[in-house]
């Protein structure tokens, strides 16, 4: 017995070799700022995020997809999205960085449930500890199932992460963060690949 998929998988995942130290020391200079305008993010349960930090200093070059830290990983996205595109269907239309963030998250700290709207979303782990809490998806399916007699139809999704690795899933997936049960950091890098060109155009395609 083998699996027949009639439609494209809705997750994907990747590993990219980050500069480690480069990226903690762009990500604390854009975490002090965070501490200096006093933002706190809705979504963190206890960790940080610089996402709320460009709604105060917009326009701004200061996003993480800017930055030459992260020349050769937004290279390395374009790669990816050319095969994401023909997986996903996405053929014809331009995809563009709109935004990106850095999360910190330390013991017992997450981020709850929410999505992102259309586009799609990867997320990269700098640095993930062991026992550090995984990414969790909402399956899609879930209420088009309901009806089945299945064995414990939970509908969140644990997908297991480990350092360098990347998450790439359609913004609109519901998605959150598992606890950090460690004392040690957990960081990541998220940024968000639309294709509205218009709210977008100083920003250069992905593709």
């Amino acid at each position: 017995m083998k699996p027949i998929n009639i439609s494209s998988p809705v997750v994907y995942k990747d590993t990219f070799k980050f500069d480690t130290s480069e990226q903690i020391k762009t990500a604390d200079e854009l975490f002090q700022m965070v501490d200096d305008y006093d933002i706190e993010s809705m979504l963190e349960e206890g960790g940080k995020s610089t996402a709320d930090l460009f709604n105060i200093l917009e326009p701004s070059n200061h996003f993480p997809h800017n930055l030459p830290v992260n020349a050769k990983y937004v290279s390395w996205l374009r790669q990816k999205m050319q095969y994401l595109r023909t997986a996903w269907r996405y053929d014809g239309y331009p995809h563009f960085i709109s935004n990106s963030w850095y999360n910190e998250h330390y013991q017992w700290d997450y981020t709850d449930e929410h999505h992102h709207g259309v586009g799609l979303t990867c997320t990269a782990y700098i640095l993930k500890p062991e026992n550090s809490g995984d990414l969790w998806i909402y399956d899609p399916m879930t209420a088009v199932r309901a009806a089945e007699p299945i064995s414990g139809n939970h509908p969140w999704r644990r997908i297991s992460v480990s350092e360098g690795d990347v998450v790439f899933f359609p913004s609109w997936l519901r998605h959150k963060t598992g606890y950090n049960d460690t004392n040690n950091r957990r960081l990541t890098l998220t940024m968000n690949i639309t294709p509205d060109y218009k709210a977008y155009s100083k920003t250069p395609p992905v593709l």
